[in-house]
C-alpha cells in the first residue's frame, strides 16, 4: 500500500489528519499529504511505546490499522449483563492489547528512586522515546513529536527494590459507551550498562473497574511476543535527524551490542531479517514462515523468492497462490510490506511428489531480488519432517 493510500485508509477509520500523518510517517518518512482529508474530531491521547517488532500504535481509543494476536480472555470478578459484556469486549480489543499490554510493559519499571542514571530520555530501535523525569513522572513520545506532554493523560507511581521496579499506570476512559477506570500494575527487572538499559517484565495485571461492581482483569504478560527489551540513552545516541531512519537504527543496534546482554535477557538484538519455520501437520507438505526480525527498510513480498529442496533433490521455486505443478505460497497479511509477525503459508502443490509419511529432509532458501542480484535473507534445514499422505 502506497503512502497516500495508507494515509487515507487511516482517515477512513476515524483517525484525525494529524494522527494519520504521524502513523504514515512511521512507514513512509518522506510522506507529505497533498490534499488534507476531513475526519471527525476525536480525542487525542499519546502513543504508548511499542515493544520491538510490534506494529506502531494507534492514537486515541481506536483499534490499530493492523494488530496481531488475540485478546486474552478476561476474568470477570463481578456481575453484569451479557449484552454489556459483549459490547465491552469489542470496544476494548484494540486498546487493551496495545495501550495496556504493550505501552505499560514498555514504559514502566525502569525508573528507580535514588538512581540518577534513570533520569532522562531513552529510545528504542523504532524511534519511540521514554522520558523518565526527576519528579517521578514518565512520558511516552515519538522521536519526531515536538511536545510529548500535550496529550499525556496517565497518572503513574513507582517503587524500587534492588533491581526490580513496581509501577502503576492509571487513567479514566470516557470515550467508550461504558466509561471505566483503568489501572495497570507492572513489575520489571532492569539493568543499565553504560548508555543501554535492559528491561524484562516479570508480572503485570491490567484492571478495569466500571463502578457498578463489574471488574475485569487481564494478564499483561500474555500479550508480549518477547519479554526483554533494550533502550539507549537519547543524549548519548549519535543521531540527531528529524525523522528516525535506517542510519539511526544501525547506530542504536551498534550501541546495544557494544555492551553485555544480561543473562536474564532472552533477546540477541540483531539488526537483520530473520524468519522462523513451522510445520503444518494438518496439510500434506505445508509449512509456515514468519518474519521474526526486520531492518528499518521492510521487505516487500513482490521482491522475495522462496526455494525448497526435498531430500537433497533438485531445488524448486515456490510461486504465489497455487500454480499447478509448483510449490505455492500465500501471504497471510494484507499489505505489500512484510512486518515482523507477518506469516506466509506454503503448500505442496504438484511439485512435491516425495512420500514424506516416513519423514523427509527439507531445505528452504529465502532470497530478496535486488537491482544487483539475489541476496540471501535466511535459510532452514529441517530434518525428518513427517506428513501423512493425505490431502
Amino acid at each position: 500500500m502506497q503512502a497516500e493510500e495508507y494515509y487515507q485508509s487511516l482517515i477512513g477509520q476515524g483517525y484525525t489528519t494529524e494522527q494519520a500523518k504521524e502513523y504514515t510517517l512511521q512507514y513512509y518518512p518522506d510522506f507529505n499529504p497533498t490534499v488534507p482529508a476531513v475526519a471527525p474530531p476525536l480525542p487525542e491521547i499519546p502513543v504508548p511505546m511499542p515493544l520491538p517488532g510490534i506494529s506502531p500504535l494507534p492514537l486515541g481509543d481506536l483499534p490499530p490499522p493492523f494488530v496481531g494476536g488475540a485478546l486474552p480472555k478476561p476474568e470477570s470478578v463481578g456481575t453484569g449483563g451479557m449484552e454489556k459484556k459483549k459490547i465491552i469486549a469489542v470496544a476494548l480489543a484494540g486498546v487493551l492489547v496495545i495501550a495496556g499490554a504493550v505501552g505499560i510493559m514498555y514504559a514502566f519499571g525502569v525508573f528507580g528512586e535514588g538512581d540518577a542514571d534513570f533520569v532522562g530520555q531513552w529510545v528504542d530501535e523504532t524511534g519511540h522515546v521514554m522520558s523518565f523525569n526527576s519528579n517521578g513522572t514518565i512520558v511516552s513520545s515519538s522521536w519526531w513529536q515536538d511536545d510529548p506532554y500535550q496529550y499525556w493523560p496517565f497518572n503513574t507511581t513507582w517503587t524500587k527494590s534492588g533491581d526490580e521496579v513496581t509501577a502503576t499506570y492509571e487513567r479514566t476512559v470516557t470515550s467508550e459507551e461504558f466509561p471505566y477506570d483503568e489501572k495497570s500494575t507492572v513489575v520489571m527487572k532492569m539493568k543499565i550498562d553504560g548508555s543501554v538499559m535492559f528491561m524484562n517484565i516479570l508480572e503485570g495485571v491490567l484492571t478495569e473497574d466500571y463502578g457498578d461492581g463489574e471488574v475485569y482483569e487481564y494478564d499483561l504478560t500474555e500479550n508480549s511476543d518477547e519479554n526483554c527489551v533494550a533502550m539507549v540513552s537519547k543524549g548519548r545516541l549519535d543521531f540527531s535527524g528529524e525523522n528516525w531512519n535506517a542510519d539511526a537504527q544501525d547506530t542504536w543496534y551498534s550501541m546495544v551490542n557494544s555492551v553485555d546482554v544480561p543473562s536474564w535477557c532472552d533477546n540477541e538484538f540483531k539488526n537483520e531479517y530473520s524468519f522462523s519455520f513451522e510445520q503444518d501437520n494438518s496439510n500434506r507438505g505445508a509449512f509456515f514462515l514468519t518474519l521474526e526480525t526486520s531492518k528499518w527498510d521492510l521487505l516487500e513480498i513482490s521482491d522475495m523468492a522462496f526455494y525448497i529442496t526435498i531430500d537433497g533433490g533438485s531445488e524448486t521455486e515456490c510461486f504465489y497462490d497455487g500454480y499447478d505443478g509448483v510449490c505455492s505460497y500465500i501471504p497471510q497479511f494484507g499489505s505489500e510490506r512484510i512486518n515482523p509477525g507477518s506469516v506466509i503459508a506454503f503448500g505442496r502443490a504438484d511439485a512435491w511428489e516425495t512420500d514424506c509419511s516416513s519423514g523427509c529432509d527439507l531445505y528452504v532458501r529465502i532470497v530478496q531480488n535486488t537491482s544487483s542480484g539475489q541476496v540471501l535473507i535466511d535459510e532452514f534445514s529441517e530434518s525428518n519432517l513427517v506428513w501423512d499422505d493425505g490431502p
